[in-house]
């Protein structure tokens, strides 16, 4: 009795170097709050170091593949348990690992061969990996909160061949961005000038492949383009509320600048595109027909053009940050027929329209005001209530800048208008009703140009 009350007690495995390992169709957290649970205990627990990686290319010796799994590396400035660092997951002690022990023979090891060893597998650069043809993962892979492919250059034997860069574009382990400085990196600009084309090859197969993939699956779950147009004065934080409120709903995005618009979408992962920001958007950057094409919701996976080949839109949202109300920037383009190419177009296809003042946020939706050569002109006019901007830049109260606190931040990136915007949900119907001469009119949308 005293020996099974003893071994109930038994304290858990203890280590300063802990890996944590699930398949994905098992974790009880998402990947965003794993890694922000990772930030936090570098707080809370003394973790000194983490890296982890997706292991979703590992094969079952029988040509098939395992299921995607997680491999975190955590190493701590003193011995942790199992049990507390599993709960740090949500899961059981039997997904923690303790790493100062040889995974094969359990002979114990020191924490700076344990730490090696198990950055080193993340990609499978182990020699007990290498032996047993394990798929090697590239260190572009794995996310860290320090420079994980500098430590690898310094470990690995080898990084590659420039044949086994190229052929991890093909394979999607690579961007062509990656690919090039890893050439230019590890065998100079001859090597990257001799591969530049099959660099640009392989990647345009990937997305080929990539693009039909994700067009299927957004068609066959009903999902398409939600188009987001925020327009005002320069300062009062358009670009600023665009890439917080995509941070804030745990969205990646990369900002477009009119100069070079769609040159660097070759370089993104579908993972890196779920928010495109048409950052200062002019009617001069493209044609009108073109815009129709890129938010028409329905035409989900567009082709654009690039300089070395064709990139492709695979993104859930856009936001046009401008200081054109949509009618204003219509008006302002060249366009040859109006009567065919109309207004009613590119309304249609925004979920949302934001106008930002200094002080304010509203949400505005076209109303017809007049009718001029039987064209409809429209107003833009206010529905629903204002939002504090506190992403402006020149609000001040009595002569001084409004103080913004993180709490307000949240709290207006959460409000109604917020939702809504997420839901994407469509202006109502009452876009096309005559307004009143009396109602209030957006006074910024007075000085049309027609």
């Amino acid at each position: 009795m005293k020996v099974q009350e003893k071994a109930k007690q038994k304290t858990p495995p203890q280590s300063a170097v802990l890996e944590y390992e699930q398949q994905v169709k098992y974790m009880k957290i998402t990947v965003e709050e794993m890694q922000s649970r990772l930030e936090k205990m570098t707080v809370t627990k003394g973790l000194k170091t983490w890296a982890y990686i997706l292991h979703d290319l590992d094969t079952d010796g029988k040509g098939g593949l395992k299921a995607p799994h997680y491999h975190v590396i955590m190493i701590f400035d003193k011995r942790k348990d199992i049990n507390s660092i599993a709960k740090q997951f949500d899961d059981e002690p039997e997904r923690v690992i303790v790493r100062t022990k040889d995974p094969k023979t359990g002979k114990r090891q020191s924490i700076k061969t344990a730490i090696d060893n198990a950055l080193a597998y993340l990609c499978h650069e182990t020699s007990g990996a290498k032996a047993e043809g394990k798929h090697v993962y590239p260190p572009e892979k794995v996310k860290a909160n320090f420079d994980y492919i500098a430590w690898a250059k310094e470990h690995f034997e080898t990084m590659g061949s420039p044949k086994d860069i190229v052929e991890l574009v093909g394979t999607g382990d690579l961007t062509f961005k990656q690919a090039k400085q890893r050439l230019l990196d590890e065998f100079g600009m001859y090597a990257l000038s001799h591969n530049l084309k099959v660099l640009s090859d392989g990647a345009k197969v990937y997305n080929d492949k990539i693009y039909e993939n994700w067009q299927k699956r957004m068609k066959e779950e009903k999902h398409d383009v939600k188009v987001i147009w925020i327009y005002g004065f320069a300062g009062t934080g358009k670009s600023h509320f665009a890439t917080y409120w995509a941070d804030d709903e745990g969205l990646t995005y990369k900002r477009l600048t009119s100069k070079h618009l769609f040159d660097d979408l070759r370089d993104l992962s579908i993972e890196e595109q779920d928010v495109l920001i048409f950052d200062d958007f002019r009617p001069d950057t493209l044609p009108y027909s073109s815009i129709l094409q890129i938010f028409d919701p329905l035409n989900v996976g567009v082709s654009l053009d690039a300089r070395y080949y064709n990139a492709y839109l695979m993104s859930e949202f856009i936001i046009v940050t401008t200081p054109f109300s949509p009618y204003e920037f219509y008006q302002t383009m060249h366009i040859r027929n109006r009567k065919v190419d109309t207004f009613e177009q590119l309304s249609r296809r925004i979920s949302v329209t934001f106008r930002f003042t200094p002080e304010d946020i509203y949400v505005v939706e076209p109303k017809i005001q007049r009718y001029v050569d039987n064209l409809p002109i429209y107003k833009y006019v206010e529905i629903g209530e204002s939002s504090p901007n506190v992403w402006s830049q020149i609000v001040v109260d009595d002569g001084k800048k409004r103080i913004r606190s993180l709490d307000e931040l949240h709290l207006v990136s959460q409000n109604a208008i917020c939702r809504e915007l997420k839901k994407g949900q469509k202006k109502s119907s009452a876009m096309n009703e005559k307004t009143d001469e009396n109602e209030d009119i957006d006074a910024e949308s007075e000085n049309l140009p027609f």
